[in-house]
């Protein structure tokens, strides 16, 4: 029988395999800025593309084709009239009354400036949705725009996946898009585009359909591999063998059960429960001060920031501590009232990740600080990781207890 080094050696030694090494997309200008170009900066180059006023000259033309793209790829009629005296105004992070911000917002306005139309539009790159998000959109829209015949929100992702969080009742209809569409849009109109224009247009293109490729043919190569049985084990062989945060986090549980670590930092010895969530979301309670109002508790934290995927933690991501209190139901207002009753009492953090949380459970963000970026996942990272840990909890688990007990005494 094979051994598993000749199997590893027999995949390497593959052409698919070499083809994998060599799959780098072509030279990609939007590629330049992938750290910035996320959710908002893609809302603000489409927010200008949209607006009929701006300097690129389309008018409403790349609107309009947009929402024929979207009435192509979802089979649905949206009987949006446009005519010569049309305009197309487009904002982007458009605050709601339940404090939460629409990416872009396009109203549609005829000659007397009437709105005729409203169309909310929701990025979602890669991050997941909140709970209950689209909903409150939807609710925004009905209430802002009473009088308004055309009500629409678009949930714009990279692969037209459904929402979770749309009311399907709703007057304001919810329509799943895929980026497909804004890559048909462009190239509707990149023919008549004035030449500066045609370059945005055509980075944009080149952008959304290059990943799409490189997807295609990284997929093709790994299915051609895994016919063959040597090449099977091999990928599986690794897969097994790798490192991941799970492990990292189990090591760290059970430094602290056996009380090798944040035990005895405390001064009343309480005693930890350790819970962890789908192999990445690290959480310590102490029962002396887990629910200090009704339907709130309260956890000690290690979370990733910059999750938009929501994966698992991995090299090269940074990892931070975090006081939270997460809520049921619609204890928001307690969560956030026990928070203003505790924040004076614990240290000043100079960190703020609250943006950049991976949780997608009801929560306030108590207390932030201290971070680590991932090296190993090995014995380092366990190590540099309960270092974070105790740091955070001598910081604050003693004011919490203190504030804590003094609110149930009242």
């Amino acid at each position: 029988m094979i051994s598993d080094t000749d199997c590893l050696n027999g995949l390497i030694a593959t052409r698919q395999w070499g083809e994998l090494q060599n799959l780098k997309p072509q030279f990609d200008l939007l590629k330049l800025f992938d750290d910035a170009i996320v959710e908002n900066s893609w809302s603000r180059i489409l927010a200008y593309l949209f607006r009929s006023d701006e300097s690129h000259k389309l008018g409403c033309e790349l609107f309009k084709a947009w929402l024929n793209a979207i009435e192509k790829e979802s089979k649905q009629t949206l009987s949006i009239s446009f005519s010569k005296s049309t305009k197309t105004y487009a904002q982007t992070e458009r605050s709601t009354d339940e404090q939460r911000r629409i990416d872009i917002l396009v109203t549609l306005k005829d000659e007397s400036e009437t709105t005729v139309g409203v169309f909310g539009i929701e990025n979602k790159i890669n991050a997941g949705e909140q709970p209950d998000q689209l909903a409150d959109y939807q609710h925004w829209i009905i209430e802002k725009y009473p009088k308004v015949d055309k009500r629409f929100l678009f949930f714009l992702t990279p692969d037209g996946r459904l929402p979770e969080t749309a009311d399907k009742n709703s007057k304001c209809t919810v329509l799943p898009c895929s980026y497909k569409t804004v890559c048909s849009a462009c190239k509707f109109v990149l023919q008549s585009a004035e030449p500066h224009v045609g370059i945005l247009l055509k980075a944009m293109i080149d952008h959304l359909e290059g990943e799409a490729i490189v997807e295609k043919k990284a997929a093709a190569f790994i299915a051609e591999l895994f016919l063959k049985e040597e090449h099977r084990r091999a990928l599986a062989l690794i897969c097994s063998h790798c490192p991941n945060y799970a492990s990292v986090l189990e090591q760290i549980k059970e430094q602290i059960e056996e009380h090798k670590a944040v035990y005895s930092l405390l001064p009343d010895k309480p005693i930890p429960d350790v819970r962890i969530y789908n192999r990445k979301f690290f959480e310590i309670y102490f029962e002396e001060i887990e629910r200090p109002f009704k339907d709130v508790w309260l956890a000690f934290c290690l979370s990733k920031l910059d999750d938009p995927q929501h994966l698992p933690p991995s090299i090269g991501d940074t990892i931070a501590f975090r006081v939270i209190a997460w809520y049921y139901n619609s204890a928001n207002e307690r969560a956030e009232s026990f928070k203003s009753k505790v924040e004076a009492k614990l240290p000043q953090s100079s960190d703020d990740y609250s943006t950049r949380c991976d949780y997608t459970d009801k929560y306030v963000i108590v207390w932030e600080g201290g971070n680590y970026k991932l090296r190993d996942l090995g014995s380092a990272d366990v190590k540099e990781l309960i270092k974070l840990l105790e740091n955070g909890l001598t910081s604050t688990y003693q004011p919490l207890h203190k504030a804590i007990t003094g609110l149930k005494k009242k």
